[in-house]
């Protein structure tokens, strides 16, 4: 999956004549750590995320290549800056970001309405340029799609096809200066306030502060956490909270070769989940033995959690669930 970001050691891509960089960030997962302590696997697979980082906008707007490229992203994440209260303001940095994306929507929802118009199609047709309405009044009023209540079932399908902006999952991500600290939230009340009311999660992370920590010997770098509040890398927060707005969940496969979390998205059937494996498996799935971390944490092994009745035999349309540990019965 894309989201708006970028992390070190990122390739440079270019559309439009604009160059920018992906890169990707694992997923942190205290679940994955436990099985790898469990199972001493000779390689470990986290779950990760592939990360855009886009220009910001210039004072022409974004080109609409960089537009494209995030329409194809799964979450949405505005790198704001609040460094010193006299010089940044990320809240107004914020709402551009997002009048923006307002705009190239509006633009999109017209001309799709337009092209209803004079194709003059029936019913099915009246149905959708009624929810495009409803959508384009919605982006008049200056809201984000993702706040649009929808009514009927086959509305968000309507909305999702034009690909908008501010119908994704969004996160807005605040780099602040260390002296704001002691506090955070207080420092950033406003853009709180603006990205919870157009339905965005809020991360503060303290980068230069994070930079000082990571150059210090362990033993120094392990009392900082506590006495700052950091109790994980900011990124690391960053990659769970964009991994969980998109719908995302992981399970787990283990063994003594590799333990490894594998990418889902929630509704996912455990077939169509042996197909991420290999095509083999889902060909010839036959079951799946299925255990829930919790219960295999409880156990403190596969074979006493079998002991326990927790571990069980599914079939093809089981709805995996999150943190699900899996081994795939099939014959090919």
């Amino acid at each position: 999956m894309e989201a708006l970001v970028g992390g070190r050691g990122a390739a440079v891509r270019e559309r439009s004549g604009q160059e920018y960089r992906v890169g990707t960030a694992p997923v942190p997962d205290m679940r994955l750590e436990y099985l790898v302590e469990l199972y001493r696997p000779r390689k470990t697979t986290p779950a990760s995320l592939e990360f855009a980082d886009l220009p910001g906008i210039s004072p022409r707007g974004m080109e609409n290549g960089l537009l494209e490229t995030a329409r194809g992203a799964e979450v949405l994440v505005f790198v704001l800056g609040a460094f010193s209260e006299e010089r940044e303001d990320p809240a107004r940095d914020y709402l551009r970001l997002e009048e923006e994306f307002l705009l190239a929507d509006l633009s999109l929802v017209e001309k799709r309405l337009d092209r209803l118009a004079h194709q003059g199609r029936p019913s099915g047709g009246r149905a959708e340029a009624q929810v495009l309405e409803r959508c384009r009044a919605h982006l008049e009023a200056g809201n984000p799609l993702r706040t649009l209540e929808l009514e009927e079932t086959g509305e968000a399908e309507v909305v999702a096809s034009c690909r908008p902006l501010t119908w994704k999952p969004a996160l807005a991500v605040v780099n602040i200066h260390e002296g704001l600290l002691p506090d955070p939230d207080g420092s950033v009340a406003h853009l709180r306030e603006e990205a919870e009311r157009r339905g965005a999660v809020l991360l503060s992370v303290c980068a230069s502060l994070e930079a000082e920590i990571s150059a210090l010997p362990a033993e120094e770098r392990a009392a900082f956490p506590g006495e700052f509040g950091l109790s994980e890398p900011g990124m690391a927060r960053v990659a769970r909270a964009a991994f969980s707005a998109a719908g995302l969940i992981s399970f787990f496969t283990v063994g003594a070769d590799e333990v490894k979390a594998w990418v889902l998205r929630k509704g996912t059937t455990a077939w169509e989940a042996a197909g991420k494996i290999h095509t083999d498996i889902m060909r010839g799935f036959i079951r799946a033995e299925v255990v829930a971390f919790e219960d295999l944490q409880r156990a403190g092994s596969i074979k006493a959690a079998k002991a326990d009745n927790r571990v069980r035999l599914e079939g093809k349309e089981y709805v995996v669930q999150d943190g699900d540990i899996i081994e795939f019965r099939f014959n090919v």
